[in-house]
């Protein structure tokens, strides 16, 4: 049958915008004194030209400096107006942005409901990261109507993504204390070996290892097996057995686990002190020394070591109570609790907590934290803090778990301060204070509490909730760098320091040049972004360096700063355009078939992306047009490209994409090198290096509707879009029995052939054979291949096709989509007694080429 006419506009061809932070070398700047600060930087110059163009990345990033004053005023309710500008096209980091401002009332008035808002439309999107924080909002009722039911509801939604196994650990843990959701230690066990086995083999440090080596060793959820706890204990270990010694269901001792047992012996040699200095004050330590090594997985209590004897090197500094294997109360640490021992009732709280030896009871364990916290016990302080927070043994109640953490704040101490303050910056429990925030924060740094050291440093940078000061936030950066351990506290102080001296602030202490030569060196591609700018701000002729090193900043990282660089910096004529892998992509896919969704090979033919930077001018953006013969042109704004030297029939141009057709006469079954060009036919023509871009004869691929995983189709009958209304204008879902046509590319040659930039005037059948059929989806795995729907990772349960196939489907026409060049269509019939729901169809062309996607299939 002849083909329904083609869509009314193109699918979309776009990639993905990434976020920036960045990093520098003082080095430079101090070698070339005064050159900064007289003119906007490269950086400012096309963030603002951007931004004004309405690039949503430049809108973004411009915002980010106005909030720290780097390189223009500092004005943080300009930071919010651009990121409202960013955020409606559609930029992640943005809504996150304007979330953390409503909340901490940064450039707005503080406005917790406002701050969810911007959090819950990212949810919405299926967003992973965002949905979990959503849940934690519902959790504490934090800008919303506390409902453990809603907060349970979109962590499930996060954790049911395959794409990471942090939200099912993390769902996990939510069954196992209860968090909003009642307790089941079962269904925490399910999700944990979920987490476990998501990437298979060996994960060192992983939570979800450990925490089955808990569950088995204690019998949560699971029948006790000290066998299994072993197994999933050395799954966790940071250390990798040899060829010879995999992790094993064994005892430690002689064979498979040795290794593992000798450094919990190490662990707790080193920790000796500690016992020593338990057994000279209170005896409750001792004893919960044990606990402490059982639940940690270094030593599992007396009747798992081996022979049941407690090695010398521990014997005298650690009690082992030989009747206590996990099952029985530790009679002793209770006589001692029932005594007043706040150290004891603190612990014996633990026991009933986690319910080790005891039945497991959140409102005993609250009993026993307020006893010790009483009698100025300060963990059971925060602990019970926690438990307002959370509801966890009593009524959930912010304001009384602040309440907690202010009476340790006003004893001086340093933690209870120091979480105060977060509460202060958030209004979580209190009124929003920033004044209030940044005194909290003075008295724990002066207890020398090194988490408070950065966020001093960020507040006098912002001048939050004090008077603006950039010497007051170098001190507090410089302290951060020198006595902090946490390596991701030091290097964000480096790039804090660096960031100022960038821009021109008076920063000339030796003290702090002397820290920030420690990213000298460094590879990470942020470093080198900053180092690229820094080597163009000096100039003497260092321009081909800071091209070079601005390059593989863009080549290595996920953001896109450089991009944007360079695509100024090739306008100026001083860079050629650059092809870079799009996001986290490797270096061989900065060309894909079709777009982002894609695959990295193409076809003759087919529709391409290529991305990069310094295409065409900053902000340019063009479409394909026709030449004199009636094709489709090979040069768009001044830019060609290349496919092994044959210039390719353009769809579309920007600064960073150019979509393109794989001239027809490209050979198949080898790599072809795609090449750039910028002032195409000028004499100031620029090249990029050439880019592999593997070609097969076919490799058909569906295009998608967006983000939302859905192929491009629409209804025979009337033309409108076939999916999910809720996110598509008048879209609905495909019926039983009717006909639907499927839009893609790369479906292979056609009959009669076409040329390469020719619009397929009328149909042209495929001169291979076409099937298709439907196929039932799963979010397990894992298959070696992956696509999404809404936010939902579903994988392919084998490498080729979904499982399940539910049934046949007719294909009527499958080939050139009249009108357009490189665009392919299939007319597919949906068979009667299709299930409702999301489902997999593939269009299968020849004998070993598939494109796969979802559709959405209503109840008949």
């Amino acid at each position: 049958p002849p083909p329904p006419p083609p869509p009314p506009r193109l699918p979309r061809i776009a990639g993905s915008r990434f976020p920036a932070a960045a990093l520098a070398l003082a080095a430079f700047l101090f070698a070339a004194p005064g050159a900064v600060g007289q003119d906007d930087p490269i950086d400012v110059e096309t963030l603002r030209r951007a931004a004004a163009m309405g690039d949503p990345e430049g809108q973004y990033q411009l915002g980010l400096l106005h909030l720290d004053g780097f390189g223009v005023p500092l004005d943080p309710a300009e930071t919010v107006r651009l990121h409202r500008l960013a955020a409606a096209q559609g930029h992640r980091i943005a809504h996150l942005s304007l979330r953390d401002r409503y909340l901490y009332g940064e450039g707005v008035p503080h406005d917790a409901a406002e701050s969810t808002r911007w959090l819950r439309v990212l949810a919405e999107r299926g967003d992973a990261g965002a949905q979990a924080n959503l849940s934690y909002r519902y959790l504490f009722g934090e800008g919303v109507e506390q409902s453990g039911a809603e907060s349970a509801r979109w962590y499930r939604a996060a954790a049911e993504q395959n794409a990471s196994r942090f939200y099912k650990y993390g769902l996990g843990r939510k069954y196992f204390w209860g968090e909003g959701i009642p307790q089941d230690h079962a269904e925490a066990v399910r999700w944990f070996e979920k987490a476990a086995d998501l990437e298979g083999g060996l994960s060192p440090s992983a939570g979800a290892e450990s925490q089955l080596a808990l569950m088995h060793r204690m019998g949560f959820g699971v029948e006790q097996d000290h066998n299994q706890a072993e197994y999933w204990l050395c799954r966790s270990a940071s250390y990798v057995p040899s060829e010879d010694q995999a992790c094993t269901a064994a005892y430690p001792g002689p064979g498979a686990n040795q290794r593992l047992y000798d450094r919990r012996i190490s662990w707790a040699r080193g920790s000796s002190s500690r016992a020593a200095d338990a057994q000279e004050g209170d005896p409750a330590d001792l004893y919960y020394f044990v606990r402490s090594y059982f639940r940690s997985g270094y030593i599992w209590g007396y009747d798992t070591l081996p022979n049941h004897v407690l090695p010398e090197s521990l014997q005298g500094r650690i009690v082992v109570h030989p009747e206590w294997s996990g099952e029985q109360p530790d009679v002793r640490l209770l006589a001692l609790a029932e005594e007043g021992d706040p150290a004891a009732q603190f612990y014996v709280g633990e026991m009933h907590f986690y319910g080790y030896g005891v039945p497991q009871s959140h409102a005993e364990a609250v009993r026993w934290y307020r006893a010790a916290a009483e009698q100025g016990h300060a963990t059971a302080h925060i602990l019970l803090s926690f438990a307002y927070l959370y509801g966890r043994g009593v009524p959930q109640d912010a304001v009384e778990s602040t309440r907690w953490l202010r009476v340790l704040a006003d004893q001086g101490n340093s933690s209870g301060q120091y979480r105060l303050a977060l509460r202060y910056r958030s209004g979580q429990g209190v009124p929003h204070d920033a004044g209030e925030y940044v005194r909290l924060l003075l008295l724990t740094a002066e207890q020398e509490n090194a988490s408070a050291y950065l966020l001093l440093g960020d507040a006098y940078l912002r001048g939050y909730g004090v008077a603006q000061d950039d010497a007051e936030a170098v001190r507090w950066y410089i302290e951060s760098e020198n006595r902090n351990r946490s390596p991701t506290f030091v290097a964000t102080a480096n790039r804090r320091l660096v960031w100022m001296l960038y821009y021109g602030k008076k920063i000339r202490s030796l003290e702090a040049l002397s820290s920030l030569q420690r990213v000298e060196n460094s590879s990470n591609s942020n470093d080198q972004y900053l180092r690229g700018l820094m080597y163009y701000r000096r100039g003497n002729g260092a321009a081909d360096e800071a091209v070079r090193l601005l390059r593989e900043a863009a080549t290595a990282g996920t953001f896109e700063l450089p991009r944007l660089v360079l695509t100024a910096l090739s306008e100026k004529g001083e860079a050629p355009p650059v092809l870079i892998p799009r996001g986290r992509l490797s270096e061989d896919r900065a060309v894909l078939l079709a777009d982002l969704h894609s695959k990295s090979g193409g076809a003759p033919n087919a529709m391409a992306t290529a991305f990069g930077a310094g295409f065409a001018g900053l902000g340019a953006r063009a479409a394909g047009v026709l030449d004199e013969t009636g094709s489709l042109s090979t040069q768009v704004s001044g830019v060609c490209l290349e496919v092994d030297g044959v210039k390719a029939p353009l769809l579309f141009v920007s600064d960073r994409q150019i979509n393109f057709q794989v001239p027809a006469e490209t050979a198949a079954g080898a790599a072809a090198n795609v090449e750039v060009i910028a002032g195409c036919g000028t004499a100031e023509e620029r090249r990029s290096a050439p880019a592999s871009f593997e070609i097969a004869e076919r490799n058909p691929e569906f295009f998608l509707f967006g983000d939302l995983g859905t192929i491009a189709a629409l209804h025979g009958a009337d033309y409108t879009p076939v999916g999910d209304g809720n996110y598509i204008p008048g879209a609905a879902p495909a019926k039983p029995g009717e006909v639907v046509v499927l839009y893609g590319t790369g479906f292979g040659p056609v009959s009669p052939a076409l040329a390469s930039g020719e619009p397929a005037a009328e149909a042209r059948g495929v001169t291979e054979s076409a099937s298709a059929a439907l196929h039932r989806v799963s979010t397990s795995g894992p298959g070696s291949d992956r696509f999404s729907y809404r936010g939902n990772i579903y994988w392919e349960p084998n490498t080729t096709l979904y499982a399940d196939n539910v049934g046949s489907v007719d294909v009527l026409y499958a080939g050139a989509a009249p009108g357009f060049a490189g665009l392919y269509q299939a007319n597919v019939r949906i068979p009667r007694g299709a299930p409702a729901g999301v489902l997999g169809l593939s269009l299968r062309i020849g004998d070993d080429s598939y494109a796969v996607g979802f559709i959405l299939v209503a109840e008949e």
